[in-house]
C-alpha cells in the first residue's frame, strides 16, 4: 500500500513512492499488486506515474480514494466500524469532544483498524462511531 495519511495527518507519500511505481512500469510485471491511496492532496506529479502504470493493463495500481471509498463502505456493509477503543468513553463524552475539541485532544478511538485521535476525524466520521457506540453494532 503506498501513499494515504500518516498518524500526525501528514502525507504518507514519499521519494520511495513514485520509485516503487516506476519500478513496477519498468518491469511490466503482473505481481506484485501495487495499492495507491490517494486523496484531494495527491500530487499531480505522482498521479502521472500511476497512470503511467495504469497504462501497462496489468491491472494496477488499484487505487483507493480514501475521501470517496471509505465513507461509502459501511453503507454497503463492506466493513463494520470497530467498537470505540481503549477507555471505551461514554456517548457524552464523545458529543462533548465534537463540542469542545480542545478539552479532548487525547481522545483515541479504533477507525478501520487504525487508532486516530477523535477530534481529528471529521464530524461524519466522529458521527458514525458515536451512533455505532450508542447502538452497540
Amino acid at each position: 500500500m503506498l501513499g494515504g495519511v500518516r498518524r500526525d495527518g501528514r502525507s504518507g507519500v514519499n521519494p520511495l513512492t513514485a520509485m516503487v511505481l516506476r519500478v513496477a512500469r519498468a518491469v511490466a510485471l503482473i505481481d506484485p499488486k501495487i495499492n495507491l491511496r490517494v486523496d484531494r492532496h495527491t500530487g499531480l506529479e505522482l498521479l502521472a506515474v500511476a497512470a503511467e502504470l495504469t497504462r501497462l493493463g496489468l491491472g494496477f495500481p488499484q487505487y483507493a480514494n480514501d475521501e470517496v471509498v471509505i465513507p461509502g463502505l459501511p453503507r454497503f456493509r463492506a466493513i463494520r466500524l470497530p467498537a470505540v477503543a481503549a477507555k471505551h468513553p461514554q456517548c457524552g463524552d464523545l458529543r462533548d469532544a465534537q463540542r469542545h475539541p480542545e478539552l479532548h485532544q487525547n481522545l483515541v478511538v479504533r477507525v478501520w483498524g487504525w487508532s486516530r485521535y477523535f477530534c481529528e476525524l471529521d464530524e461524519a466520521y466522529q458521527n458514525q462511531i458515536i451512533g455505532r457506540h450508542i447502538y452497540g453494532a
